[in-house]
């Protein structure tokens, strides 16, 4: 069963996406191969134990696969968690798991759909 996320949850969420944000800014992770890759964390879902860190990744103009993209961020786990003790105020910091957003890919796949002239013909027919 698929609990809602409490008010201190969305709250840390945030907290560690900012601060992920910040890290990959300001220290560049030369060493996993990811200084030249430019991303956006989307959104960070937190468990309610507040343990777990899933975070969504959106890469911007990578020559990396998906793939080979999040094989390089897991590899760069235990820095970035080193870098969050030192920023946050957490007792614990989250163990971070890293996924593509592909929420943008849906958007995109909807909207091809909705402007195919088959489609389109449809609506019109259905409003009529």
């Amino acid at each position: 069963m698929h609990k809602e996320p409490t008010q201190r949850g969305l709250k840390v969420a945030e907290e560690v996406r900012r601060m992920l944000v910040d890290i990959f800014r300001e220290s560049p992770l030369w060493e996993q191969g990811l200084a030249e890759v430019s991303l956006t964390l989307t959104e960070v879902r937190i468990s309610a134990d507040l343990r777990n860190a899933h975070v969504f990744v959106l890469p911007l103009e990578s020559t990396l696969s998906g793939d080979l993209l999040l094989k390089k961020l897991e590899k760069a786990v235990p820095r970035l968690r080193k870098e969050l003790a030192k920023k946050s105020h957490l007792r614990v910091v989250p163990a971070l798991t890293f996924h593509l957003d592909n929420a943008f890919d849906n958007f995109n796949q909807i909207d091809s759909l909705l402007n195919d002239p088959k489609i389109k013909r449809d609506i019109k027919k259905s409003d009529t």
